[in-house]
């Protein structure tokens, strides 16, 4: 499996820079900054716009961190975040994940936030990140469960509302419920000293309310699901209008379930 078999299901516009812009060190991967060390060697897989990686590299300074990237558009934003930031013990490479162009054992650490869920065998990305890990490595993912999302239970989001994204998110060889499978798949792939945990995000319901409907009215959205027979393009604009609606209700809420594994390579 490469890089031009894996087809982001959120793309790169706006809708899918506004959850992720949000992300820190500090708020997603708080499970992980107090394992890396000054000098450690980083491979974070999948950095997206770069937010987590920027926190990374302080903690580890004077190491390396290296984001590889699929989509160059987020190779470019982080790489002018980082330079924003003074970040210098980071670099930012359009890249495979699933195919790195590094030598066995070159890192201390390889991190992976919400990318799992978008390779059709994760097992396969394990496994070569457990390539690149140094013998006593650590390995640390994380990933969420779009059904466990929660909101009250009368908001149009989560099934049935959004069976049709989710259809094309699995169609694109997607895991929307990926968490599920996480701890496993770690272990799979060979590592060991398996530690899971995991914590809820606390999002603005306007936010979620502009952002999923954005994601549905994309045209390249709207015809694969229509292709597929998974939903009328009538059928996602009303799903998008009542999402935008509930957006506006003074009791809406929403909170994002994410779900942590590390693990060990052996040596």
């Amino acid at each position: 499996m490469s890089s031009d078999q894996v087809q982001y299901t959120h793309g790169y516009k706006l809708p899918a820079l506004a959850g992720l812009n949000r992300r820190t060190a500090e708020s997603h991967a708080s499970w992980l900054l107090p394992r890396l060390k000054p000098g450690d060697r980083v491979l974070d897989a999948g950095p997206g716009p770069g937010t987590i990686t920027l926190g990374l590299a302080r903690a580890v300074s004077p190491g390396k961190v290296t984001g590889v990237e699929i989509g160059q558009p987020y190779v470019d934003l982080a790489t002018e975040t980082a330079r924003n930031d003074n970040v210098e013990n980071v670099e930012f490479l359009q890249g495979d994940a699933l195919d790195l162009d590094f030598d066995d054992e070159t890192f201390d650490v390889v991190f992976s936030f919400a990318v799992l869920e978008h390779i059709p065998e994760p097992i396969d990305a394990l496994r070569e990140w457990y390539r690149v890990l140094k013998p006593g490595g650590l390995i640390a993912v994380g990933s969420s469960a779009v059904s466990w999302h929660a909101h009250p239970l009368d908001a149009p989001l989560g099934p049935p509302k959004m069976n049709f994204y989710y259809r094309v998110w699995e169609t694109n060889g997607g895991h929307p419920d990926m968490a599920a499978d996480q701890p496993q798949l770690v272990r799979r792939a060979g590592f060991q000293d398996i530690e899971i945990g995991g914590f809820f995000q606390h999002s603005d319901p306007q936010q979620q309310a502009s952002t999923w409907p954005e994601r549905f009215r994309d045209p390249d959205f709207i015809k694969q699901a229509v292709d597929a027979g998974f939903a009328s393009a009538e059928e996602i604009e009303e799903v998008a209008q009542e999402v935008e609606a509930w957006g506006k209700d003074p009791d809406a809420w929403y909170m994002l379930p994410w779900f942590w594994a590390l693990g060990r390579k052996p040596g």
